[in-house]
């Protein structure tokens, strides 16, 4: 089989690495770097169209959340190779839920705030879906 460059193949990761391309580190990893030389630096800031308030967490913030995120999904039982689908706005939640996931070797599907019953069945039972986390309330929508 050829690699065309959009495959993932053990070739193309070597070449990449040669290279320098690929550091072989996961987002845990960088969050870690930064946690040691820059806690308190913002990591990420979002704006909530519902609440009109913006927020900004640190470093340090978002790793706190995310680890408390992991337990609980934990003790629903999720774990590695799990899907947990995340149907939230652009909202911090989405990096924190992510960050937890991570952790716990489980996958993250994105799925638009717009998706209804119809799209989502499809998507969730596709994906083998163990776990959504949605908004209780978005732009008038009772999730």
């Amino acid at each position: 089989m050829q690699d065309s460059g959009m495959m993932l193949t053990d070739a193309r990761v070597e070449r990449m690495a040669r290279r320098g391309l690929w550091k072989n580190r996961t987002i845990l990893d960088f969050l870690d770097d930064r946690l040691t030389h820059c806690p308190d630096q913002v990591y990420v800031t979002d704006h909530n169209s519902m609440t009109g308030r913006s927020t900004s967490l640190s470093y340090r913030n978002i790793h706190q959340l995310s680890l408390r995120i992991a337990a609980g999904l934990s003790q629903y039982g999720i774990g590695k190779g799990d899907v947990v689908a995340i149907q939230l706005p652009n909202w911090w939640e989405v990096a924190a839920v992510h960050l937890a996931c991570v952790r716990l070797g489980a996958v993250t599907n994105p799925l638009m705030p717009i998706f209804r019953a119809r799209e989502l069945e499809f998507m969730l039972a596709f994906a083998n879906t163990k776990a959504i986390v949605i908004p209780r309330e978005f732009r008038g929508f009772a999730y």
